[in-house]
């Protein structure tokens, strides 16, 4: 009797084995926690039809029911002032430079970033938007795809202001700055996640991770997304699980999103001749699980 089972339970595992095999799905698997992530990739969805087209829309992405919130594909010509505001002239990072409306363009369906040197100014100049007090929202899956820099001296970001970030109290959940992605460093193919709370100043506290994406560089368009959950955040590139973390405790207030270039020495030394340089944003979205909208 014992061997009958046993034959029994070795022919419904090899049939489960066969019926995995016909699904047209990529599997991944987290390394921190071996847990298997079954998906389609972005490329996959878009072929079969199934991304989201308006608010409001379905989408299954990573194996969770989602509703599109937010969605640019900058077509037209002109920055769409409902959806995004031009970051304010502040300068940045340790070159002097500054963001500038005049350095954002919506050209040929896509938001072209820009990164000059202002000879009037003095000072290097770089695009930036954001979409603070028009889209602010908790807990969801946001991506953009775009085609990073090809030159050194400058870097840029896709990420979100969630909260107080500036509040000091040792906690991050109740204000984080989570980067979904920062393109840093064009000679080592560098991109960088993390996150950061407790402010910028001597109280500040972050975590991140950094690694070599030679293939990011190519280029071409790639998606950059963060899921983010009440208990975790989890970072995809062109629908691949890189990273996860809850460091200082998940936000659980509403952020923005916002697009950046900032020169300076993070990126290695800027060559003057490289300029203009420009990056590229093909689509930026976001959604919300269905079930905080019931």
């Amino acid at each position: 009797m014992m061997k009958k089972q046993k034959e029994w339970l070795i022919i419904f595992s090899c049939l489960l084995v066969m019926v995995g095999c016909g699904k047209d799905t990529i599997t991944t698997i987290d390394a921190e926690s071996d847990t298997n992530i079954e998906k389609s990739t972005v490329d996959e969805r878009v072929a079969e039809g199934l991304r989201a087209v308006n608010v409001g829309d379905k989408e299954t992405i990573l194996d969770e029911e989602l509703v599109l919130t937010f969605i640019d594909e900058f077509d037209g010509t002109s920055l769409k002032t409902d959806l995004w505001e031009y970051c304010p002239l502040w300068e940045r990072a340790d070159r002097g430079g500054k963001w500038d409306s005049k350095c954002v363009a919506v050209d040929n369906d896509k938001l072209v970033l820009s990164v000059i040197y202002d000879e009037d100014a003095g000072c290097y100049k770089s695009g930036a938007i954001r979409t603070k007090g028009l889209f602010e929202q908790t807990y969801g899956y946001f991506e953009a795809s775009m085609r990073v820099q090809d030159v050194p001296g400058f870097w840029s970001a896709f990420w979100m202001m969630c909260g107080e970030v500036g509040n000091i109290d040792g906690y991050g959940n109740d204000g984080t700055e989570i980067d979904i992605m920062e393109a840093y460093n064009y000679e080592s193919k560098g991109i960088n996640f993390a996150l950061h709370w407790d402010g910028y100043e001597k109280d500040h506290q972050s975590v991140g991770k950094s690694k070599e994406y030679p293939d990011l560089y190519d280029g071409n368009f790639h998606t950059y997304a963060v899921l983010w959950t009440p208990t975790e955040y989890k970072w995809y590139i062109d629908g691949e699980f890189v990273w996860k973390s809850k460091a200082g405790g998940v936000c659980d207030n509403p952020g923005y999103m916002k697009l950046t270039l900032e020169v300076g020495s993070w990126a290695g030394e800027i060559v003057p001749s490289d300029l203009p340089a420009t990056v590229e944003v093909e689509y930026v979205r976001a959604y919300q699980f269905s079930d905080r909208l019931e």
